[in-house]
């Protein structure tokens, strides 16, 4: 029971990172205004530099938490019951948070971060004229999002640094290619002739669903960690 909780406690993680919606509409503005401004074959480098950008974001929180969690754990048991208890009420209220506040009360696909973060990244995707340009907002498009991630990136770094029978480099690597799954996507959409209207349109027929299942996942995560937490140091 312990290893199975594990390991969907890891997936159902990987499963919301990678459901949500912030990166993957700044990157599909980003797109649209790559296209606009130079050639298809152009566009489509420097929407892979975006994609770069956003697995170095996931593998520094990653590489931030695993050595933070290391130097804490023999100051700290990071993997007894109170830590278990305390992180999957967190859950909780992640799983409500995102019902009530993620998506705005709109018909479009607007979210939870303020009109000002919107409109930067809106500007940062619209001027990006360089490599570095597009790695810079892939990078940062992840930070606002970090509410609603990094309780997960948290209990999975726990789960993963005190199971050793989980190989940790692996997942770690499988965790931050599946987080850019929907970059992918969105980019193999925008070969096949789709554009940023399209998109969006597709987004938002999403968004119903993605609002009612991503609590439910949350509240499933945060069951598991009481169960591994109870059953591993009740």
């Amino acid at each position: 029971m312990t290893i199975f909780a594990s390991v969907i406690i890891i997936l159902l993680s990987m499963l919301i990172t990678a459901s949500l919606q912030l990166v993957p509409g700044t990157f599909s503005c980003f797109y649209h205004y790559a296209l606009g401004k130079t050639s298809s074959k152009k566009a489509g480098d420097r929407s892979l530099s975006f994609v770069l950008g956003t697995e170095i974001f996931v593998s520094f929180i990653w590489i931030l938490l695993l050595i933070t969690l290391s130097f804490l754990d023999p100051i700290v048991d990071i993997y007894s019951a109170p830590v278990f208890l305390i992180t999957s009420g967190i859950i909780f209220a992640e799983a409500a948070a995102f019902l009530l506040f993620y998506f705005r009360r709109s018909n479009c696909t607007s979210l939870f971060i303020s009109r000002k973060i919107a409109a930067t990244l809106q500007t940062r995707a619209r001027k990006a004229s360089s490599r570095s340009d597009a790695i810079a907002i892939g990078f940062f498009a992840g930070l606002p999002e970090l509410i609603f991630t990094l309780p997960l990136y948290f209990i999975s770094a726990v789960i993963l640094l005190n199971t050793p029978s989980i190989p940790c480099v692996p997942i770690i690597v499988f965790y931050i290619i599946f987080a850019t799954l929907p970059l992918f996507t969105i980019h193999i959409a925008y070969h096949n002739d789709q554009n940023l209207a399209s998109i969006t349109r597709f987004r938002t027929k999403l968004k119903p669903f993605i609002r009612i299942i991503i609590p439910i996942i949350y509240a499933t995560i945060a069951l598991l960690a009481i169960i591994l937490g109870v059953s591993n140091h009740g």
